[in-house]
């Protein structure tokens, strides 16, 4: 999982690009904004989007 500074913004726009596939593998030319399939719907639930 990519994450540094922002992780959490690129685990969001990740989410909104639809980045991730249900493996959690990246796709796409959004590769930037890689991210852990669980770890994104977890940060989704927090921020109440699903």
């Amino acid at each position: 999982m990519k994450q540094g500074v922002g992780g959490h913004v690129q685990i969001f726009v990740g989410i909104l690009l639809f980045n991730v596939n249900e493996d959690g593998k990246c796709q796409g030319r959004f590769d930037f904004f890689c991210v852990d399939i669980d770890a994104a719907k977890g940060l989704a639930q927090q921020l109440n989007i699903i």
